[in-house]
């Protein structure tokens, strides 16, 4: 896990993202790690031994709206019907799509964009409770 940290680490610093914050509770392996950029800002959770990584608009660092890899798999391929991804998986996909992602982020296209991240959200939640 901690070459997989390394590699994100060096690819978001690479795409002129900064560390703002992060914590580690040895007991558990736990960790946390907050990266923000111009466009987006970029959270890591790892919550005994899983990995979560999260993405959101960096408007406003303090506030951010973090959304799932696995929602913005869908964003970006609606084909694909998936729930979840590993972690490997995940830090690929950013790595993969960043300057999507930052597109999609940015100024001009972010009020469409949450709305269909909201549209997302409301779908995969209905799925998950079984509601049509």
């Amino acid at each position: 896990m901690l070459r997989l940290i390394e590699n994100l680490t060096s690819f978001l610093q690479s795409k002129g993202l900064s560390l703002l914050e992060h914590r580690n509770e040895s007991s558990f392996g736990d960790g946390l790690w907050k990266y923000v950029g111009q466009v987006l800002n970029a959270r890591l959770v790892i919550d005994r031994g899983i990995g979560y990584l999260e993405i959101g608009q960096s408007r406003d660092a303090a506030n951010t709206e973090w959304y799932d890899l696995s929602i913005l798999k869908r964003l970006m391929d609606p084909s694909w019907n998936g729930d979840t991804m590993s972690i490997e998986e995940q830090v690929e996909f950013v790595k993969q799509h960043w300057d999507s992602l930052e597109s999609h982020f940015s100024g001009g296209n972010w009020s469409r964009t949450k709305g269909r991240l909201q549209s997302l959200l409301e779908e995969r939640m209905r799925r998950r409770l079984k509601y049509s």
